[in-house]
């Protein structure tokens, strides 16, 4: 490897999955056909990542 500096920075990293809500029954597989309710769930929140890499020759 060459000789190089390098840096990562990550500032306010989020990670959101949609998840259909679901209803029980015959009546509730048509209300799902026709009416999408999701609810978000946060996996990752607000997440800060610094990495300096220095090399010296």
């Amino acid at each position: 490897m060459g000789n190089s500096d390098s840096i990562i920075h990550l500032k306010d990293v989020r990670k959101e999955f949609k998840l259909l809500n679901r209803h029980e029954g015959l009546k509730g597989s048509f209300q799902d056909l026709f009416s999408r309710d999701y609810k978000v769930l946060t996996a990752v929140n607000d997440v800060i990542l610094c990495r300096v890499k220095l090399s010296v020759t």
